[in-house]
């Protein structure tokens, strides 16, 4: 027989360890959200200032491309 102490505390320890997964999976996609207003941020300032090199944007998994050339 198993001491029930022991596993209450395995239970416990597989559930701090199934709470720092999420936070850790939900922190990753908190920085892929930043750098990604960051990058239409960047995108925003170059369309303002009139930049002469067309500008590109190839969303996440699409195949399309759109020229923001003015």
């Amino acid at each position: 027989m198993e001491n029930p102490g022991t596993v209450y505390k395995e239970k416990v320890q597989k559930q701090i360890a199934e709470k720092r997964a999420k936070k850790k999976e939900e922190e990753a996609l908190k920085e892929k959200k930043l750098a990604k207003a960051e990058s239409v941020e960047k995108l925003m300032e170059q369309i303002k200032a009139g930049t002469s090199q067309p500008v590109k944007v190839q969303e996440e998994g699409k195949g399309t491309q759109l020229d923001l050339t003015i």
